[in-house]
């Protein structure tokens, strides 16, 4: 099975307080599958394409490759399009000749969400290109019920399979009586400049803290609000442990980002629920709004300044939300959603 089945990504090889550290953790759970698995950015970019090169030699025939996007091959849009155009090329030849069953877990969709700052021009060729690669591929593993329409309405002749979330290896934790607490502590989390322009709409009140860990974040600790709390960049035990301390997880970002946060499920939202945190999500969300109301897994909004609503909630309602986050922990602990999302491929497991 090992050589059967492989397990492609391409991470930046070191964790960085960001929600997409999940792409290493990702390595992890496919080898506990029993997958062969690689990262193709462990060494670089240019190391990279030439372990794509090797890697068209290296898999055997008729191997199934599951791979993130983006992933192997992956596209690159700092460039002129050219190498994307013949790593692309190259893969199609090799996929059908060695009759590889391809498919891909369309984690991030790189240009969908930097779309506004590419020139028109860029965004039709490499749109082409994406979907010259998509076309290739054999299926999709979608999480959440948008991003699995989106593949369905636009490959049809394409399997699209859906999960909740993206799991995640995380420590240990205690969990605290944050009921009894005197200020309701809203978590913020991931690559704050994600979200600069939105978190000054954040509603002020005196029994209500924001809470902020991630890169990025100079402008909310040069801010003059006394309810923004920015605490840096924390990895694993620290992390975890402040996020336990919290009352709820807040899903935010930028307008320039809301047409691609629309459709994705985002590592936040696993780290939120890991840590028993209920999560408070924008309806326009609409793949985590649909999640957070099917689970019961927290609060759903209209607008921002609808937060001060968790000061009146049920603490029997806060208690289920808490259940139903650590009955979903478990399945996070063991890649249980991922495990769900093979055995729907018919892939068996390790």
């Amino acid at each position: 099975m090992k050589e059967k089945h492989w397990y492609i990504t391409s991470a930046y090889p070191k964790k960085e307080g960001t929600a997409s550290d999940f792409y290493l953790d990702n390595l992890e759970f496919f080898k506990s599958f029993g997958f062969k698995t690689v990262n193709t950015l462990k060494h670089g970019h240019l190391v990279m394409i030439l372990k794509e090169i090797l890697l068209l030699f290296r898999i055997p025939n008729k191997t199934t490759i599951i791979t993130t996007w983006p992933g192997y091959p992956r596209q690159l849009l700092v460039l002129n399009g050219l190498s994307n155009k013949l790593r692309f090329n190259l893969f199609s030849f090799f996929k059908k000749y060695k009759r590889w069953k391809y498919i891909i877990i369309p984690i991030d969709l790189p240009l969908q969400q930097f779309s506004y700052r590419l020139r028109q021009k860029t965004i039709i060729k490499q749109g082409n290109l994406e979907r010259s690669i998509f076309n290739c591929a054999d299926g999709f593993l979608c999480a959440g019920v948008e991003l699995e329409r989106y593949f369905k309405e636009n490959y049809p002749s394409k399997e699209a399979f859906r999960f909740d979330m993206y799991d995640q290896i995380l420590p240990e934790y205690s969990l605290n009586d944050r009921i009894k607490a005197n200020k309701k502590k809203i978590a913020i989390i991931g690559n704050l400049s994600r979200m600069t322009d939105e978190l000054f709409n954040l509603p002020k009140h005196e029994e209500i803290q924001y809470i902020f860990l991630g890169p990025n974040g100079e402008k909310i600790a040069g801010s003059n609000r006394k309810d923004f709390i920015y605490l840096g960049v924390l990895f694993g035990t620290e992390l975890v442990r402040e996020l336990a301390e919290c009352n709820f997880g807040l899903i935010i970002y930028s307008h320039f980002h809301e047409k691609y946060v629309s459709r994705a499920i985002v590592g936040k939202l696993t780290s939120y629920v890991y840590t028993s945190l209920p999560v408070i999500c924008l309806s326009k969300y609409k793949s985590m709004s649909e999640l957070v109301i099917r689970l019961d897994i927290g609060l759903v909004i209209n607008d921002l300044s609808e937060i001060n609503v968790i000061l009146a909630l049920p603490q029997e309602k806060y208690r289920l939300w808490m259940v139903n986050c650590i009955n979903e922990r478990r399945k996070i602990l063991t890649g249980g959603h991922y495990k769900e999302a093979l055995q729907k491929l018919g892939i068996e497991l390790a």
